[in-house]
């Protein structure tokens, strides 16, 4: 999923080399999390 994300943001880079993997997690995470919330409404 994480190699989706980056596609989207353009930076093709192993995802194991890229200083932003975290930041990647995070907003995957985050996005999930709403989009849950948001069938359980």
């Amino acid at each position: 999923m994480l190699k989706a994300l980056a596609f989207q943001i353009g930076n093709l880079a192993q995802v194991e080399n890229r200083a932003d993997t975290g930041a990647l997690w995070e907003n995957f995470v985050i996005a999930e999390r709403m989009k849950r919330l948001s069938y359980l409404l």
